[in-house]
């Protein structure tokens, strides 16, 4: 888990045998860090539906901008996407992310006009940030 979360996570979560796929997010808030694999566009598109649900929903994801789920979802619907200068560092590893990482915010309300950020922050300093406080970055 990312130290970022690790301080922060809420009272209500799913583990990966709960399959946070299958659950109902309904007028949730949610943030959602998928498995690191070839499934994160299926995570994506139940952001994304959710939302339009009513979920509120923020992903760390990797910031492969060439995958599809990017040019199909998260372009044209997200409500603001955030590009994090330099590289996480998960709890249990010795080194950083071996990729660039981005937040993506679903909401069901207008997107903003300036809605793609190259975050300027540095990783270190977003995990000084509770996981509401992040959130509340975004509107």
């Amino acid at each position: 888990m990312s130290d970022i979360l690790e301080e922060n996570v809420d009272q209500k979560y799913f583990t990966f045998n709960d399959n946070g796929l299958n659950q109902d997010w309904s007028n949730e808030i949610v943030f959602m860090n998928p498995p690191y694999g070839g499934n994160t566009g299926d995570w994506i598109r139940k952001a994304y539906a959710e939302s339009i649900g009513g979920a509120t929903v923020v992903c760390l994801i990797v910031s492969s901008t060439d995958r599809s789920y990017w040019h199909d979802y998260i372009f044209p619907y997200a409500h603001q996407i955030r590009f994090l200068r330099g590289r996480l560092k998960f709890s249990n590893s010795i080194s950083t992310a071996p990729f660039a990482s981005a937040i993506v915010l679903f909401a069901d309300k207008r997107r903003t006009n300036d809605y793609i950020v190259f975050y300027n922050e540095s990783v270190s300093s977003l995990k000084k940030r509770t996981a509401t406080a992040q959130l509340e970055a975004f509107t």
